[in-house]
């Protein structure tokens, strides 16, 4: 589900503020703290930005809670130290070994039938 609706995220393109003569976002200080927070509001208040964060950020908490347990309850039912940090190594392969090929899958079919096919794999 998280990169279901992470996927769903829309940017605003840079070129459009560099046609008005306006900064790039390297040209600014750290020091403008001000004009930072005026760039970024308007983008956080957008339901294409806000409501995936919150999804991507609710499925994190959910992911989270039981894989901090799962150590100790791989323990009690007679697994060892080591083989519960296998099951964790593994996990964590299987859950990032994706983004090695994602991007050339993107690129090739597009954002969408990519999402929808995690989806269909997921089920």
């Amino acid at each position: 589900a998280n990169g279901v609706f992470t996927c769903l995220v829309h940017f605003p393109s840079n070129n459009s503020s560099n046609l008005r003569g306006e900064k790039s976002a390297s040209n600014y200080d750290d020091d403008d703290k001000i004009g930072y927070w005026q760039r970024i509001r308007p983008i956080v208040r957008k339901r294409h930005f806000s409501i995936p964060v919150l999804i991507s950020a609710m499925s994190w908490i959910i992911m989270a809670l039981p894989m901090s347990v799962l150590r100790i309850a791989m323990h009690q039912v007679g697994f060892t130290s080591r083989q519960s940090l296998i099951a964790i190594e593994f996990h964590f392969l299987g859950m990032y070994s994706p983004g090695f090929f994602s991007g050339i899958w993107i690129a090739k079919y597009g954002p969408r039938w990519v999402c929808m096919g995690a989806s269909l794999i997921f089920l």
